[in-house]
């Protein structure tokens, strides 16, 4: 269940293929390069008009250039800008912070930027003795899964020592996973901690899984090779 509060106007800053963004999800701090007229316009107004705040919503199909609004997903995020840099070849690096989910109401396509009518939904929930088990069992399998494959620091996955507020420990598990959009996407419309818990354990437990028998396969293939390297020497004496 969700609190709805009322209808806002935000910009709307979509991610594109010309952006450089793959991944609209990773919100909570989110950097990187954009090139985009429209979108720098859109950032430009968040800045000055709009106390920094912007609305971020990725595309369905990210090879899409110009996409309307039957191109977006209705629901993403508000973001605040906390940082936005002109570089040296033209381009801009733009660093924003995920504030709170958004769903999209009604999209305006503007002469020089896009806004939205957008509604923001703060979760209602009880922190269950269920939910706290599976905070315990999704911080152990992001920890293992992290420890096996090495993409992220060990100290990054200090973060998730901090369990305190369920719904932001469910978006951080969210944003650090090499997830597809289309998944990423379905845990952001995911609006109670819960199902995200749930969403993520599955995931967790397919990819620990994965790695055992890459593992596994990957000993065998060295055994096996150490074998054949063997008898070729046994061979040629």
């Amino acid at each position: 269940m969700c609190m709805s509060l009322p209808i806002v106007r935000c910009v709307c800053f979509f991610f594109q293929a010309e952006d450089g963004i793959r991944d609209a999800q990773e919100s909570r701090g989110l950097g990187d390069v954009y090139k985009r007229q429209r979108s720098l316009n859109a950032l430009e107004e968040s800045i000055e008009k709009m106390n920094r705040l912007v609305f971020l919503v990725c595309q369905k199909n990210l090879e899409i250039d110009d996409p309307t609004q039957a191109d977006l997903f209705d629901i993403g995020v508000v973001a605040q800008v906390m940082q936005l840099m002109k570089l040296p070849d033209g381009t801009f690096k733009v660093l924003v912070e995920g504030l709170v989910r958004a769903r999209k109401i009604r999209y305006v396509e503007g002469e020089k930027y896009d806004s939205a009518k957008i509604r923001i939904a703060l979760p209602e929930y009880r922190v269950t003795k269920m939910i706290e088990v599976m905070v315990r069992k999704v911080t152990e399998d992001t920890q293992r899964y992290f420890n096996m494959t090495k993409k992220l620091p060990p100290e990054a996955l200090q973060a998730l020592d901090d369990t305190s507020d369920v719904d932001r420990f469910a978006d951080f598990v969210s944003s650090i996973l090499p997830l597809p959009l289309e998944d990423k996407q379905k845990l952001l419309e995911a609006e109670h901690p819960k199902n995200r818990l749930e969403a993520l354990m599955g995931y967790l437990t397919k990819e620990i899984d994965l790695l055992k028998v890459k593992k596994t396969s990957s000993g065998r293939s060295a055994l096996n090779w150490s074998r054949i390297k063997r008898n070729t020497i046994s061979a040629k004496r």
